[in-house]
């Protein structure tokens, strides 16, 4: 209300500086809040500072991208139209209040895929980058900071004659970086085999069968030599292009960010009878790294870091199997055994859990942070840390000040709901089933490894919500949960509750 009275008191009185002044503090202060929490709040929500100041979400100025305002010229924006993608700001620890210094946008989609009746129909392309690339990207843009400049409109005047006041936002973009992918015909795997042999030895070095295998696959190359594969990527290896990825920032130790997880490209020829009635679709285009392969996305649960977005490490490559829990959860195959003992009892063998790839004798069978398990009847590889994964929550904290504890939260995770033969199947990406999580895992080494406070916290299982830190408090708001097990398009709840945790054990009363 306050901004509109101003606005109409600018058109009657085009000199008026203070009153300009007034209506750039309001539009300032509503635009950081629209780069906090954009897509984070509904237009009956508000948010308070320590000083008891209320914004309405009403009062949005923009501040780039095509123009959707008649007062505000925006800024030029410095990336591709997108989703899925993450953003996260970083202040001026020194300054005392929470002002900007750097904004980043990281990775995300510009293909939206088109469904009906729970199929997938077509694709629609949302965005195209200046390279003619479509699709996944993992790019980093960053801002320093935005200003306002105000001009009298030559063309547009007042009802009075007089020039019409604008204000144009000025927001410089900065191309951290157009993101890395691996050379034509080399997978994933293969490009991080150096990244994922130096966290092998480190994650693992008191377990002797690993580092046996490990020392035998390193006597095939050499890592320190930069002039040949697979040591020659180690300066471009990053997070593979996805969506549906969190971040978080470490404030406590050089404003370090964090990548976790997502959907992502699999960088992996699809086999033609992974694809139900064959591959029919034609190959990529326009992609730099041109390629007649056709790729899967897969979820992901790989941890990265960085302290500049141009230069990333990787912290943990994750897991491609489920977490114990997911595993239980599927469909478990039970054979049933009939004795020829007196009486001829019927009993019921242990079940067995698990897809048949996954199967292992000891931990060298189970790639990245898995471990060869007892479940029933045989071994299995199981996660030690939360399932891959897209639509999570995260956050960094220090609740005591001098240590960080990294918190992922719910998200859709994959489980597989059929069997073939005596074996769960279906790969964890289009033909398994969604679930909806509600678990909570934290991590105080910066991501390198995970404990699950708990597996079912008190809100409702769900992803597509948001998690922020708010005067020493954690808030868990909105999101999009379901029934357990159903096609990711039946039916859904979609929520609007908030909660607030006020203690580092994750599960307390205040959660």
């Amino acid at each position: 209300q306050r901004r509109c009275w101003l606005e109409k008191k600018m058109v009657k009185d085009h000199t008026s500086k203070s009153l300009r002044g007034q209506l750039l503090f309001i539009q300032k202060i509503t635009t950081f809040f629209l780069i906090l929490h954009s897509g984070n709040v509904e237009k009956n929500s508000f948010f308070q500072s320590p000083s008891s100041f209320f914004v309405g979400a009403a009062n949005w100025a923009q501040v780039v991208g095509e123009q959707r305002q008649n007062f505000v010229s925006p800024a030029k924006a410095g990336f591709s139209p997108r989703w899925g993608h993450t953003a996260i700001h970083i202040s001026d620890p020194t300054s005392g209040v929470d002002v900007v210094e750097a904004m980043y946008v990281l990775g995300g989609d510009t293909v939206e895929s088109l469904t009906q009746n729970g199929e997938i129909v077509s694709h629609k392309i949302v965005g195209v980058h200046h390279d003619g690339s479509r699709g996944f990207r993992n790019d980093v843009h960053s801002a320093a900071s935005y200003s306002w400049s105000r001009y009298q409109d030559k063309v547009e005047r007042t009802e009075y004659n007089v020039p019409m006041p604008k204000v144009e936002g000025v927001m410089e973009w900065e191309v951290v970086t157009e993101g890395e992918k691996p050379p034509s015909d080399v997978t994933y795997d293969e490009w991080l085999q150096c990244d994922y042999d130096t966290w092998e030895a480190s994650k693992y070095a008191s377990d002797a069968g690993r580092m046996a295998e490990l020392a035998a696959r390193r006597a095939n190359y050499d890592c320190d030599d930069v002039f040949t594969v697979p040591g020659s990527y180690l300066d471009t290896t990053m997070w593979s292009p996805r969506r549906g990825h969190a971040v978080a920032l470490d404030k406590l130790n050089g404003n370090t960010m964090y990548v976790f997880g997502g959907r992502a490209r699999e960088h992996k020829r699809l086999e033609e009878e992974r694809a139900v009635g064959g591959i029919k679709t034609r190959p990529m285009e326009n992609d730099k790294f041109h390629s007649a392969w056709r790729e899967a996305s897969v979820l992901k649960n790989d941890v990265w870091k960085s302290t500049d977005g141009a230069n990333w490490d990787l912290v943990t490559p994750g897991c491609k199997v489920p977490q114990e829990g997911l595993i239980l959860a599927g469909q478990p195959y039970v054979r049933t055994i009939v004795t020829h003992k007196v009486n001829h009892h019927i009993v019921e063998d242990l079940p067995r859990y698990g897809a048949k790839t996954d199967q292992c004798w000891n931990n060298t069978d189970c790639w990245g942070d898995a471990t060869c398990e007892h479940l029933g009847r045989e071994k299995t590889c199981v996660c030690n840390m939360w399932s891959p994964r897209e639509h999570h929550a995260a956050v960094a904290h220090s609740w005591d000040g001098s240590t960080t504890t990294l918190y992922v939260m719910g998200g859709f995770a994959s489980k597989r709901q059929r069997n073939c033969g005596d074996y769960a199947c279906g790969d964890l990406d289009a033909a398994s089933y969604r679930q909806y999580m509600n678990d909570i895992w934290t991590s105080t080494d910066g991501g390198e490894s995970w404990t699950a406070v708990t597996l079912d916290a008190k809100w409702a299982p769900r992803g597509g919500h948001t998690l922020i830190v708010f005067l020493d408090a954690l808030y868990l708001a909105n999101g999009q949960g379901g029934t357990v097990g159903q096609h990711p398009l039946d039916e859904v709840t979609y929520y609007n509750d908030l909660w607030q945790l006020k203690s580092s054990d994750g599960e307390g009363e205040n959660d």
